[in-house]
């Protein structure tokens, strides 16, 4: 079988790249949290993670068939005050 290496975000940070490992005290007396990198992703957030072509294709058509959320009407710029425009909705003709 042949695989594909995709990124996937780390499992033991989720994806903040650094874990924290304890409270110190600057020369100032302000106290702040020690972070270091994760060791599972090395500080990138991401882990690789191989997987058969077939679950690729299947995780790309997931993606395609997903729908973004119907819009109900069309905004549409009337005017500006500067460079902020006034969006108004667009009227859909029947």
């Amino acid at each position: 079988m042949e695989k594909i290496q995709i990124l996937i975000t780390c499992q033991a940070c989720n994806g903040r790249a650094y874990v924290p490992i304890g409270k110190e005290v600057s020369p100032t007396g302000t106290k702040y949290i020690r972070h270091r990198p994760c060791f599972a992703c090395q500080g990138s957030g991401k882990q690789i993670r191989w997987i058969e072509v077939q679950e690729f294709a299947m995780l790309l058509h997931a993606i395609a068939a997903e729908k973004q959320p119907a819009r109900p009407y069309q905004l549409e710029a009337s005017s500006y005050c500067g460079s902020w425009p006034f969006l108004i909705p667009r009227k859909e003709k029947p």
